[in-house]
């Protein structure tokens, strides 16, 4: 019953419910169980830990970071972010390097549950990495655009013009997510790069940012040698609202083109409530 009703509270409560926890022993309690032999013990453990957020399971917690169970070690960093200890996003980064260890995914996932205050070590920690692993690379990519932070737009626009292709679609659809109008020009420009898989999630990108001056750069897309590519430019087409679906309109009656058959296609799957595996 405490551990939920913590969960509610904030600031001076907070506060006094930790040093409850602490006084009635279930800090210690927790801690010792982090010695367990069975797995789910010590998991239950790090799970309460994050909740009680106690300064005093610190060193535990760091401890338990580098438990043989991924699981285990994962609920140990969380806890640490919870506790406002930068040593738990930091083995996080690192663990997405090594994935001897850890699944980048699931790191990733622990990230997003720390949520917008993860944002700035994310960008810091992508500003490090330009040139370095690039799963992990892709990884915190990725997080910048799920996170919604529009302080990364800068960093991620380098991307989306480097090397590395993987990099660049990567930017090009957290662009999207994050919805930051100062992208609209290099996404725009993005429909032309050398990789189909850019071009599609510039298409997407737009369509997320309902850009409807691109539309006619979108219509220029319709017609692109990858069905991936056509697709997400008629979808982004569509979210234009009425302007969007007049030019898809128009463009399906021209029998015969690549670009017909997508419009009619996405119009008639949007009639039908059909979602599409290229969206």
């Amino acid at each position: 019953m405490l551990l939920e009703q913590a969960g509610e509270l904030r600031g001076v409560d907070r506060e006094n419910m930790t040093l409850a926890f602490e006084n009635l022993g279930y800090v210690e309690k927790s801690v010792r169980q982090l010695r367990s032999r069975t797995w789910w013990r010590k998991l239950n453990a790090v799970s309460k830990l994050e909740t009680m957020r106690s300064m005093s399971s610190i060193s535990p917690l760091l401890s338990a970071s580098r438990d043989s169970i991924e699981d285990v070690r994962l609920g140990a960093v969380r806890a640490l972010c919870e506790l406002d200890d930068t040593r738990g996003l930091g083995m996080m980064f690192q663990a997405m390097e090594n994935s001897t260890r850890w699944a980048p995914e699931r790191v990733a996932e622990a990230i997003l549950t720390i949520g917008p205050a993860a944002s700035a070590a994310v960008r810091e920690q992508l500003q490090k990495t330009q040139t370095g692993h690039l799963d992990a690379k892709l990884m915190l990519i990725a997080l910048t655009g799920l996170l919604r932070d529009a302080e990364a737009s800068d960093i991620l626009l380098n991307f989306l013009t480097g090397p590395d292709k993987e990099a660049r679609s990567a930017a090009a659809r957290a662009l999207g997510e994050i919805g930051d109008p100062i992208a609209l020009d290099k996404l725009q420009e993005a429909l032309h790069d050398t990789e189909w898989e850019v071009r599609a999630e510039a298409a997407r990108s737009l369509g997320l940012l309902q850009a409807s001056d691109f539309i006619e750069a979108l219509g220029e897309a319709l017609s692109d040698s990858r069905i991936e590519v056509r697709y997400r430019a008629a979808w982004a087409l569509y979210q234009m609202g009425e302007k969007g679906s007049e030019f898809l309109k128009a463009t399906a009656s021209k029998d015969g083109s690549l670009a017909a058959g997508i419009s009619a296609q996405l119009l008639a799957e949007a009639a039908l409530g059909v979602e599409s595996v290229y969206v």
